[in-house]
């Protein structure tokens, strides 16, 4: 496993406190009780610059070196000296451990990724304490090593083939499905938390790999997802207790759902949205949605549709472009029903069959804009039906016009004829 980045908006679980295994277990204190705070500050301050600088000391473990750090945690590469195998060690920085809500996100994640068994999901090994400088013990894991770094380093802000970034999709559409069925949504799908196994990168065959998959020489690495900090458990239970009001997650890559903070609509289709929220960036080099400030990019999940990826790159195919707004469509319904369908829509682009999405229809557009802009919606309104009304006056004017002259016609006729 590696850790590229720092969250780039708060992370937020709000959860009973479990050990990895399911059974409670009380919070320690990140310092001892009643110590003054600027006291506490420093231990924390000598804990940190343990982690940040030199490698900690860990039994039963050699550290190699720091890959990462993120939000609450520091990331390195070991070696795990009684199976002689390298793995990737995650510690909670005692620098940003200051309340339990980071130990209850460190142990969610332990116990959300020990029971998920899927080569497309970052494995957890073992789960521990360490002994810090400041004398107090902190929780780590042992996790499986990923060495080919993040999706996120691998896209670069460059667009990706259309077959290859649906290749990929898939095989992290059949990982998300696997924890789905073991009830457990991720909530922060995003290029950061794909992490790339390069060992098994060029023609993939065997009976554990999809069949749109089978003897294809695809360019990217096998991806992995990662990081399951934030996972819920959707099929209740004590992980289901996000507070309504929550915002967890990255807001480039965020449901509407999830952006608005309503936890007990976060199922599967919030995973799906993220899917294809990847699926986008993969195609066009960006994400969906874009600000200088997260609630910028809140405002426009929301309220805004994406810019159709075929905009922005001519040459995707239409099919694959369907695919990608179905996921990231704000109605739930509307979405695939579950990672799975997503999976077996890109086998059928990738093998050339039809598609089950359909592109959004011009009438479906207008209403979903109308929804969305109900003042504007009413003064464009009235504006039509003014028009409405001068084409309508004009038309009588000309009609009425019309029969005076055919009747000047008429009796222009009859006094030929009589004469």
């Amino acid at each position: 496993m590696t850790d590229e980045r720092a969250p780039d908006f708060p992370l937020n679980i709000d959860s009973d406190v479990m050990s990895p295994f399911g059974d409670p277990v009380p919070p320690p204190s990140p310092v001892p009780p009643g110590l003054p705070l600027d006291q506490a500050a420093t231990l924390r301050t000598k804990a940190g610059e343990s982690l940040g600088s030199d490698l900690p000391f860990l039994p039963g473990y050699e550290m190699l070196e720091r890959i990462g750090r993120g939000g609450m945690g520091v990331v390195y590469r070991a070696r795990q000296i009684n199976l002689n195998r390298v793995v990737a060690v995650k510690m909670i920085d005692p620098r940003s451990f200051t309340s339990a809500d980071h130990l209850q996100r460190f142990q969610s994640e332990a116990k959300a990724v020990a029971q998920l068994q899927h080569p497309g999901i970052v494995q957890i090994y073992e789960v521990g304490t360490f002994q810090a400088p400041d004398g107090l013990a902190y929780p780590y894991m042992a996790l499986e090593y990923v060495g080919g770094g993040t999706l996120s380093r691998r896209i670069g802000g460059q667009p990706q083939r259309p077959k290859d970034a649906a290749r990929l999709v898939l095989q992290l559409a059949e990982a998300v499905d696997h924890a789905h069925q073991q009830g457990v949504i991720h909530r922060d799908l995003n290029p950061a938390n794909v992490l790339l196994d390069d060992k098994r990168k060029g023609r993939m065959t065997g009976s554990d790999v999809h069949p749109a998959l089978r003897m294809i020489n695809t360019m990217l690495a096998t991806p992995k997802v990662a990081d399951f900090g934030v996972a819920k458990n959707f099929a209740g239970g004590p992980q289901d207790q996000t507070k309504s009001g929550m915002i967890v997650g990255t807001p480039s890559y965020m449901a509407p759902e999830q952006a608005e903070g309503k936890s007990k609509l976060i199922g599967p289709s919030t995973d799906v949205y993220a899917l294809g929220a990847i699926l986008y960036e993969m195609l066009t080099g960006r994400p969906p949605f874009q600000g200088v400030q997260p609630m910028d990019v809140i405002l426009q999940v929301l309220a805004e549709d994406p810019i159709a990826p075929r905009v922005l790159q001519p040459k995707i195919p239409e099919d694959l472009e369907s695919i990608c707004l179905k996921c990231l469509q704000k109605d739930q319904a509307a979405r695939y029903p579950s990672a799975a369908a997503l999976a077996q829509d890109l086998a059928h682009f990738i093998n050339d069959e039809p598609v089950e999405a359909r592109g959004i229809g011009g009438l479906q557009r207008v209403l979903r804009w109308m929804r969305r802009h109900p003042q504007a919606t009413v003064v464009l309104g009235l504006w039509h039906l003014a028009l409405a009304s001068v084409i309508a006056f004009l038309a009588w004017e000309w009609h009425q016009a019309d029969q005076t002259a055919q009747q000047l016609r008429k009796e222009i006729n009859q006094m030929r004829l009589e004469k």
